[in-house]
């Protein structure tokens, strides 16, 4: 499950508002290894992969380079203080609006002038932490994964390294990696409706005292979108050609975050 919400976050990059995660767990226990794994499924015209990224880093990127990207941002700082705070702030922006707007003084022709430095996005976002703490900014942006630390999960794990090491099985990575690839380039941006919506909202209700559900429930219907957008194929559209999500896309969503939103809006 940790697996496919990652995948489904880099898929969202194809949407008008891309979801953002952050996966939270012990050291040792996967979260940079599942990550990378995950953004080795995309090819590399829709991926920025950052292992540090500095305050000024997505201002400065190559104008439309970062436009319906999946930007993969690597381990996050334990430090959580004000000069955290603005290191991430740019990220926030390009998240809750698409595109960041700076002005700034440049030397142009030989004397000082304010610019302005225009980034379009928008993004999908995702990075990864040991901290159990994160800034209440950063933390309801985005869609909170936890890497799984069961003893079962840990025996798997090390069955699994023990039969590629004795030849038992063999990696598929390769021709796993390239069939993603192909399946990435062909995906369309496609307008999506959502015909139980409304209903959906009426259920939130039931939370809707939890501020946080503002943005717990635009998180869900961009689950639902994303995977109407991966089964472009096999969806419906309507008279003005928008994809048309179905149950099965709800299914997806609710299985995927019912823990994170839990976590988020409570049980």
């Amino acid at each position: 499950d940790l697996r496919l919400t990652l995948y489904l976050v880099g898929c969202s990059r194809l949407l008008p508002r891309p979801l953002a995660a952050i996966v939270q767990g012990q050291s040792s226990s996967g979260k940079s290894y599942t990550v990378e794994r995950v953004a080795s499924l995309f090819p590399p015209e829709a991926v920025v992969l950052a292992t540090q990224m500095t305050p000024q880093a997505l201002f400065h990127a190559r104008p439309g380079s970062l436009s319906h990207r999946w930007v993969v941002a690597g381990e996050r700082s334990r430090l959580e203080n004000d000069d955290k705070a603005e290191a991430t702030r740019a990220m926030r922006e390009m998240l809750s609006g698409g595109r960041l707007t700076k002005m700034m003084p440049m030397k142009v022709g030989g004397e000082i002038q304010t610019v302005k430095i225009e980034q379009e996005g928008p993004i999908a976002f995702v990075e990864s932490t040991t901290s159990a703490h994160i800034f209440d900014e950063d933390r309801n942006r985005c869609i909170l994964l936890t890497t799984d630390e069961r003893r079962s999960q840990t025996m798997r794990v090390m069955r699994l390294h023990a039969m590629l090491a004795s030849g038992k099985v063999q990696s598929e990575s390769v021709r796993v990696v390239a069939r993603h690839h192909a399946l990435q380039r062909l995906l369309e941006r496609r307008s999506i409706v959502i015909p139980f919506a409304e209903r959906l909202a009426d259920l939130f209700e039931l939370v809707a005292d939890r501020v946080e559900c503002r943005r717990a429930y635009p998180q869900l219907l961009a689950i639902v979108q994303t995977s109407a957008l991966l089964h472009q194929r096999q969806r419906k559209t309507d008279q003005d050609g928008r994809l048309i999500a179905e149950a099965a896309d709800y299914a997806i969503a609710a299985r995927l975050l019912s823990g994170p939103l839990a976590r988020t809006i409570g049980e």
